[in-house]
């Protein structure tokens, strides 16, 4: 190899190519301290402030779920880490259903460090989710996890590794962190973790991007002490030195409100990835008919119905294919404009008095972050932040306390097939169900074509 031919090798890359309509260009990406997702509603909560920025791949830190799996809500798929005892620490990452077919492998290291590697022809990117000890911790966790940390970026293979998540830093202005670290960060002063990252980066060859870019100070703290008084950067992205240039954003999005003192952090990434077309499967609409059980329904769609049938002059025709189809129809049409389709919900308890609870929430948020020192917005805030959760919890309280009503009924009436179906919906001991498979050599298939030819593998040999 010539010295200039090594010479360039050694340069950051920028060069994408040309743009076209099959190929993702830019990778919406983000990292968030959500604080716990062991609370009614907290996922529900989580997908639709992801979904509403767009947001394709978030790292996510105290998830504080006590097993590792995956849960699929709206467009977004959890994929989570298993905890400490006592639903402490856990990552895990979101991940929207377009990018889903990218994903290679996804690796839980222990409850504080999972990898997530995303895959195209030519180009791997491995996001590396931390969540390392607090600035107060003894040096023997902290070595323990940095130890750890080490090994897994040294034994990941990858194009573009991506370290991300919340690492307890404070990374100041001092020069001799300027080549690793930039000089737009909030703080002017390293603290511990500071400078055990910082050195991480050096050793490694990792730019630290959170503290490159020159921003105004409420988009570049990542965490607000509860009183609003105190506002740290301590949630960090680390990149390639050779790629420094494919992220083209970090920013803190102050919008986003997942009831924890961390802010959403948002990262563009520069990549360029295959898009993937799923095809339109022909899916059967089902009804709400448990309307019909209202009186008033009941009756606009008897009405309705004899309307239709009316109109179609089924009596005018002997045949009975022709009969047929007219009358379904008929009933389709009828059910359609009266009950609506049935929609599968997650998690049918989160109503809609749990969505107001939950945004006037985020508007007194939104009207805190104006003047955090204003003794009023703050007691409003404290109010309202309470609010939501004893919603939820009394919701989902009535809701069970519903079906077991329901369960009871009918086994008085000897239904006992639905009665058993009631009872299997609300039960604790269940076991999640999994997306994905895994190939021979443990790693993640998640395109469809693949996970069916395993299928077929599988039910072949066996």
């Amino acid at each position: 190899m010539s010295v200039n031919e090594e010479s360039n090798n050694n340069k950051p890359r920028t060069r994408l190519g040309k743009k076209t309509g099959n190929w993702i260009s830019e990778l919406k990406c983000g990292t968030w301290n959500i604080r716990t997702l062991y609370k009614p509603g907290a996922t529900v909560e989580l997908v639709g402030e992801i979904e509403r920025y767009k947001m394709k791949c978030v790292a996510l830190q105290e998830v504080r779920l006590e097993d590792a799996g995956t849960t699929k809500v709206s467009q977004t798929t959890i994929m989570n880490g298993r905890s400490e005892r006592g639903h402490k620490l856990g990552t895990g990452f979101a991940v929207h259903e377009s990018v889903i077919h990218m994903i290679k492998e996804f690796k839980d290291v222990n409850p504080r460090i999972s990898t997530l590697t995303l895959k195209d022809k030519n180009l791997h990117i491995v996001l590396i989710n931390v969540h390392a000890p607090t600035e107060d911790k003894d040096e023997e966790k902290k070595e323990e996890f940095y130890n750890a940390l080490e090994e897994v970026f040294d034994s990941t293979v990858g194009n573009i590794k991506i370290v991300l998540g919340d690492l307890n830093a404070k990374i100041g202005k001092e020069k001799i962190y300027h080549n690793v670290a930039g000089a737009h960060s909030l703080h002017e002063h390293s603290n511990d973790n500071g400078s055990r990252i910082a050195n991480f980066a050096l050793g490694k060859g990792l730019i630290i991007k959170s503290t490159m870019f020159p921003r105004k100070d409420i988009f570049k703290y990542t965490w607000i002490s509860p009183d609003g008084r105190h506002k740290n950067q301590i949630d960090h992205v680390l990149i390639n030195n050779r790629f420094r240039n494919s992220i083209t954003n970090v920013r803190t999005l102050r919008g986003a409100d997942a009831d924890s003192d961390h802010l959403l952090v948002g990262i563009w990434i520069r990549v360029k990835f295959k898009k993937q077309y799923r095809r339109k499967l022909n899916t059967i609409d089902r009804y709400d008919i448990e309307k019909l059980e209202e009186v008033n329904i009941q009756k606009d769609y008897n009405r309705r119905i004899c309307e239709t049938l009316k109109g179609q002059q089924i009596t005018n025709t002997n045949d009975v294919n022709d009969v047929w189809i007219k009358i379904r129809n008929a009933v389709q049409q009828t059910a359609k404009i009266t009950l609506g389709t049935k929609k599968n919900r997650k998690k049918p308890w989160f109503n809609k008095i749990c969505e107001d609870a939950v945004q006037r929430r985020k508007i007194a948020r939104e009207e805190w972050l104006k003047d955090i020192y204003s003794e009023e917005r703050t007691a409003d805030f404290s109010r309202r932040r309470e609010e939501p959760h004893n919603i939820i919890r009394c919701e989902k309280r009535k809701y069970i306390q519903n079906i077991v009503k329901d369960a009871e009924q009918d086994f008085r009436l000897n239904r006992t097939r639905d009665m058993y179906k009631r009872v299997k919906d609300i039960k604790g001991d269940f076991k999640k169900k999994e997306l994905f498979l895994k190939d021979d050599d443990g790693l993640l298939i998640t395109a469809e074509k693949e996970m069916a030819e395993k299928w077929r593998e599988y039910l072949t040999n066996y």
